[in-house]
């Protein structure tokens, strides 16, 4: 794994931290330093949002020295739901556990963290799920590195809103952080060659977590597939309609996902971390079309994209790969739309791009691919909204 990895990682971590600090800091300026409430999807569904706390039934926790403790994840689920305008907008940074979690780990001031529960999503926790006899889509997202489950509520909300239904997977312990519903956490779990002790331990632990991630997913399926009673929402899923996406190394786990679980039918990357993958994995290819945003270049990972092409030259599906100018690996992420320029000049691997063409054309895009492949709605295709905008080169396949 390269430094520049980790430096970007780091980032990754840190990201919601620099910006909450220079919101709430001393020398906050209402004006300068600002947060924004997540924008308006453009969807006429209303949407709903219920998180659930589950336990893996077969699969050990590779990170707890109990070793036979199962594993645990938060999930997080996104649909169309009865519209209630007596509710409340669910609060993005909702979790006061957390919060308190994040100051103790990072000696930030907790009464200045907590300035951050004040943004507002457009979905409604535990809305009454929509009345209709059609079934909708599923799309499962895993997020990166030191990510979290709701870190792309944006892209979440713009599906939901058009007739969708979104899982997103806190990955415990390759989370920021993950709070369970009896106020328990797991921490990240670095796989930082400094503090592991070295490369070999580093790589295990990468694994490890690879391991872990795809198990959440076939654990989420098998949930869904298997257990229809659990929730009013599950019946709403057409289950031979399932897609997927991810950010960086969400994007790895994707591709294995669906290496090895047939049931996903269609995937779809932002700025994928493709160097994790094993060159085993990578001759397999991938057998369900692969949607790929990402920057034009790597620059300090240039064995990346290379990965990427021979998982392409590889599939039996197009891998169609888009490359966007102008944007960096967190403009990926809800960030690019939380935070004002002033914030993003401060902050690593973020571009000061206006934030409207970065929220429309991953929106569109992945709308209209997810549309293509998992709707059958043929027209408008990726390739003619991505000539939509200068911002896109060319695909290269």
């Amino acid at each position: 794994m390269s430094r520049s990895y980790h430096n970007l990682k780091l980032g990754i971590i840190s990201f919601p931290l620099v910006i909450i600090f220079l919101f709430t800091s001393g020398c906050y300026n209402r004006e300068i330093f600002h947060l924004y409430d997540l924008p308006k999807p453009s969807g006429s569904h209303s949407i709903g949002t219920i998180q659930f706390d589950w336990v893996h039934t077969n699969f050990v926790n590779l990170f707890d020295p109990e070793t036979d403790k199962k594993r645990r994840i938060m999930v997080q689920f996104w649909y169309p739901g009865q519209i209630n305008e007596k509710l409340e907008p669910f609060l993005y940074s909702n979790d006061s556990i957390v919060v308190k979690a994040l100051s103790e780990e990072y000696n930030i001031s907790l009464k200045l963290l907590k300035k951050s529960e004040k943004i507002k999503t457009n979905s409604y926790y535990d809305l009454v799920p929509e009345v209709n006899e059609d079934q909708y889509p599923l799309i499962i997202f895993s997020h990166g590195k030191g990510g979290y489950a709701k870190q792309n509520t944006v892209q979440f909300e713009e599906l939901v809103s058009n007739g969708y239904i979104v899982a997103s997977i806190d990955h415990s312990y390759d989370a920021l952080i993950t709070l369970f519903s009896d106020g328990s956490t797991a921490p990240y779990v670095s796989d930082n060659p400094k503090k592991v002790g070295g490369k070999i331990n580093a790589d295990k632990i990468t694994n490890d977590k690879l391991i872990s991630r795809v198990a959440d997913v076939k654990y989420l399926l098998d949930k869904v597939w298997f257990d229809t009673d659990y929730h009013p929402i599950f019946r709403m899923i057409d289950t031979a309609r399932v897609g997927m996406f991810g950010h960086s190394f969400g994007v790895a786990t994707t591709i294995l996902s669906v290496q090895e679980d047939n049931r996903i039918k269609a995937i779809a990357g932002l700025d994928g971390w493709f160097e994790p993958i094993a060159i085993e994995k990578l001759n397999k290819g991938v057998h369900v079309p692969f949607l790929h945003l990402g920057q034009k270049e790597w620059r300090f990972n240039p064995m990346n994209y290379k990965k990427m092409d021979i998982l392409s030259k590889n599939s039996l599906a197009p891998i169609d790969h888009y490359p966007i100018k102008r944007v960096q690996h967190f403009d990926f992420m809800d960030g690019s739309q939380l935070a004002s320029t002033s914030i993003k000049l401060l902050v690593p691997h973020l571009s000061t791009t206006n934030k409207y063409h970065i929220k429309t054309i991953i929106n569109r895009m992945l709308f209209t691919f997810f549309n293509t492949e998992l709707k059958r709605i043929s027209t408008p295709n990726t390739k003619e909204v991505a000539n939509q905008f200068k911002m896109i080169s060319q695909s290269s396949k």
